[in-house]
């Protein structure tokens, strides 16, 4: 009996000897377990914000593509209009010198047969007036 007395006392002991110890251990880890937890929920909201950022991007890339493709696309109607203006110019380049062509063939031949033909004539037998 002697012994169980002294087994329980020497256990009580050095359970109170530890316990504080285990006490401060405890506390260390919760401390070090709440720090770990901020971090996460720090870089939680830190990716929550990069991903916010990166859908803002990929919405200004999809529209700055949009208005890309849209000005492609007005860039060729215009080349296309150019184009136009450009072979109605050649058509009427042609046109004027035709144009000039019998003018001076109408007043070539006015000088040489002024005698001969009227300025009426001149008129009536012109291609066109303008």
């Amino acid at each position: 009996m002697f012994n169980i007395k002294k087994i329980t006392l020497i256990t009580f002991s050095s359970l109170l000897m530890f316990s504080p110890v285990l006490s401060i251990q405890a506390d260390e880890y919760d401390d070090k377990i709440q720090a770990q937890t901020e971090k996460i929920s720090t870089l939680e909201n830190e990716q929550t914000a990069a991903e916010n950022a990166l859908s803002a991007l990929e919405t200004q890339i999809s529209k700055t593509e949009a208005e890309v493709d849209e000005l492609f696309a007005k860039k060729t109607q215009e080349e296309e209009r150019l184009n136009e203006l450009n072979s109605e110019i050649a058509d009427l380049k042609v046109a004027i010198e035709k144009r000039n062509q019998q003018l001076k063939e109408q007043a070539r031949d006015v000088q040489v047969n002024q005698l001969n033909n009227s300025v009426v004539e001149a008129i009536l037998t012109a291609d066109s007036l303008n």
